[in-house]
């Protein structure tokens, strides 16, 4: 006897681009159309996305209707001034490459090196407000220093740990 074709009843929300894959039997059902990230179908029917990660509206439930206090700096939210400072780091790194001030890095490299000094400056925003701000400010220098090892511009912070080996590159 035959396997019943798939009726996509609860198809879960598998995209391949644009297209909405179903994850029982594989086939492409419908297609993201609109801002709203409402797929249509391809029986004619539409219906906004389960699981659809996009926040479309302010959401108690999850608190993010409102950004906390420890997340603003003054009158702009942390996560804001973060987005700067990644692209002045970013200007940064392209300025002393250029320059031929450190060597050439790898994407990873300069990704790495970005992501330390935003998880310091984002340390050092919050130094005090959740938490004693010693803690957080010492962590921020961690992350500083990490930053400049990445780049040749210093230790890596981890030097003094017993058995410490430096960072190699697995493949």
């Amino acid at each position: 006897m035959p396997a019943e074709p798939c009726p996509h009843p609860e198809a879960d929300d598998n995209f391949d681009g644009d297209g909405m894959i179903c994850t029982t039997c594989g086939e492409t059902i419908g297609r993201r159309h609109g801002e709203d990230g409402s797929v249509s179908f391809f029986d004619g029917t539409a219906r906004p996305v389960r699981g659809d990660r996009r926040v479309r509206e302010a959401d108690d439930a999850t608190g993010f209707n409102v950004a906390p206090a420890r997340y603003n700096q003054g009158d702009r939210e942390t996560i804001d001034v973060l987005r700067d400072e990644a692209e002045t780091e970013w200007d940064r790194i392209q300025g002393d490459i250029e320059l031929g001030a450190i060597a050439d890095l790898s994407f990873g490299d300069i990704a790495f090196r970005i992501h330390c000094v935003l998880t310091a400056k984002a340390y050092e925003a919050r130094a005090g407000k959740k938490g004693p701000a010693e803690e957080d400010l010492a962590k921020a220098r961690w992350y500083r220093q990490m930053a400049d090892c990445v780049t040749g511009e210093g230790p890596d912070p981890r030097v003094y740990r017993a058995g410490f080996e430096p960072y190699k590159r697995q493949k």
